[in-house]
């Protein structure tokens, strides 16, 4: 498990986020130019001075948020399994008490957005 803490993205260099995401105690994160949002992955002993440190850089916090990481992920290869996966994905999405789906496949965008 890891918690995400997502960011809006600071007016930084990317040597600066960088070094932002080292004084958090990770180098784990992940930036998405089109929301302008950053997400650093940090480990439960770290996270109050992730929080610290980032409120003191005047970086705003959007969310902060527990996720489960997968140890072992797996690349699907075979065309029948990527249908299946594909199908069992479509189900879940049509399901309204599901709200999150996780999974340990790497080339899961591939899968969805086959025709």
């Amino acid at each position: 498990k890891t918690n995400q803490i997502m960011c809006q993205l600071p007016e930084k260099s990317e040597d600066e986020i960088e070094e932002l995401a080292l004084l958090c105690g990770t180098e784990h994160y992940e930036i998405d130019m089109k929301d302008k949002t950053i997400i650093f992955n940090v480990d439960d002993s770290d996270l109050s001075d992730a929080v610290k440190e980032l409120n003191d850089q005047g970086v705003t916090i959007l969310s902060n948020s527990l996720h489960y990481v997968a140890k072992d992920v797996i690349d699907i290869s075979d065309e029948e399994s990527k249908r299946r996966i594909r199908l069992l994905m479509e189900s879940f999405s049509d399901l309204l008490e599901v709200e999150n789906v996780y999974h340990n496949v790497t080339n899961m965008d591939e899968i969805k957005n086959k025709d």
